[in-house]
């Protein structure tokens, strides 16, 4: 089953939050202000790292179905590509579904 936790670092290893649905966590790019995760079905969920709390939740019209899916931030942290599709985090929208060219990465 999926599981990934984000960890503080001082004298101890401290749990600061579980994301139990997430086969996959990174760090936005810009200012790190916010986790983003990939679930199976090209769904990426976008978390606070202060409160844990989830911010978005991006599910696709229809998904590509790559085998190493994994959602990420461009560099600004306005936009995310999962799935081989592009979000504008901003407006919570799709912007547009980009062609399938293989079965495992979706161009990241």
């Amino acid at each position: 089953a999926p599981f990934s936790k984000l960890w503080s670092s001082g004298e101890f290893f401290d749990e600061r939050c579980e994301y139990k649905d997430e086969e996959y966590v990174e760090f936005s790019k810009l200012t790190q202000d916010k986790v983003i995760g990939t679930r199976a079905e090209g769904v990426a969920s976008v978390y606070d790292v202060t409160t844990g709390q989830q911010l978005r939740l991006l599910k696709p019209k229809y998904s590509n179905g790559y085998n190493l899916n994994r959602a990420c931030f461009d560099p600004t942290d306005d936009l995310i590509l999962c799935d081989g599709v592009l979000w504008d985090y901003r407006m919570k929208r799709e912007i547009h579904k980009l062609d399938k060219l293989n079965q495992n990465l979706s161009g990241v």
